[in-house]
Parts: C-alpha cells; structure tokens; sequence
C-alpha cells in the first residue's frame, strides 16, 4: 500500500502497493479516514459521469462506489492527496 510523502512541508499521498519517494523524504504509510472516504468518494463520482474504470476484473458491478473501493483497495486510483505538515490551525 501506498503512503504520503513529505517534500518542504507538503505530504502526498500516494496510492499503489509501490511507493517511490526521492532521497530525503519523510514517509508515512498512513491515511485518515476522511482522506480515504474523499479519495472513493471523488472517485466513484468519476466513474459515474463515465470516467474510465481502471480494473480488468469488474465486469458485471455496475455500482460506482463499489468499483471505486476495489480501485482503492488495489492501489489503482490515481488520486493524491496533499497536506501541509505542522499546519498550526
């Protein structure tokens, strides 16, 4: 599974079983659930207004949000996600 990568102070989220990240940066394999929850959520949107489903195994699912969680499930989505570090609210 994919995780955020920390370069002058943004993480991003990489999704995928293969994380690459260049020298020096910080890596943590973890997304909140409010990050999960977007990243299929923006997803199944896609693939409802006719985005290309990135699966050779969903045929017969005709549900946008379960095909987006497969998708998220196997690394496929090509969604990142970035956030600032030591963000002070």
């Amino acid at each position: 599974m994919g995780g955020p990568i920390s370069i002058l102070g943004l993480q991003t989220f990489i999704p995928g079983p293969f994380l690459r990240a260049p020298l020096g940066a910080v890596l943590l394999l973890a997304i909140t659930r409010f990050e999960k929850a977007r990243i299929i959520g923006a997803r199944a949107l896609q693939i409802a207004m006719g985005a290309p489903i990135l699966m050779d195994d969903a045929v017969g699912v005709v549900d946008p949000m379960t095909i987006a969680m497969r998708e998220f499930e196997r690394g496929h989505i090509p969604i990142t996600v970035k956030r600032l570090v030591n963000a002070v609210h």
